[in-house]
């Protein structure tokens, strides 16, 4: 409520209904790879949980301390700036509806007028699709649930130093 933060966390959808999304799910886990490597080439400690079983991602990284919501936000959206390059944007559903799969960012905007801000679901069994969170390794296959569970427990801080400070122009 106070518009700082200790968590940033980029999602990366892949819905049941999406078009193409055999393609949808390979895309993502590559750009997902790449954004991680970008955070992990800052200093960043990145983990990256495969949230939904079905091609859909989340990037996490934990800070030793509250940093500026704005500061946050303003970071993840320069990270991820060129993912309509990538790919990524408006699609046409079966039911003719445009629909938006560009990465979202936790925090979702840069002040909550004093309110808490969105949320984004907690690693654990996925509500619908019965999925149990696990994570990735560094060459991209899934670690095992028990090797998943033990690298979310060890998911060391990273320098909250490392957040840029945004200052509006």
């Amino acid at each position: 409520a106070d518009s700082q933060c200790s968590w940033l966390v980029i999602d990366y959808d892949c819905k049941e209904w999406y078009p193409d999304r055999e393609e949808r799910a390979q895309r993502n886990l590559l750009y997902v790879l790449t954004v991680a490597e970008r955070l992990r080439k800052l200093g960043f400690h990145v983990i990256i949980e495969a949230s939904n079983g079905i091609g859909g991602y989340h990037i996490w990284v934990r800070l030793d301390s509250f940093v500026p919501q704005s500061w946050v936000y303003h970071f993840l959206q320069t990270l991820i700036s060129d993912a309509e390059d990538c790919g990524f944007g408006t699609f046409i559903d079966a039911d003719g509806n445009k629909q938006n799969d560009l990465p979202e960012t936790f925090p979702k905007q840069a002040d909550c007028g004093g309110k808490f801000g969105n949320w984004v679901r907690d690693p654990g069994k996925h509500p619908r699709l019965g999925w149990w969170s696990r994570f990735v390794g560094t060459d991209g296959e899934l670690l095992s649930f028990e090797d998943s569970v033990q690298q979310w427990l060890d998911f060391p801080a990273s320098d909250h130093r490392l957040i840029p400070e945004y200052v509006p122009t």
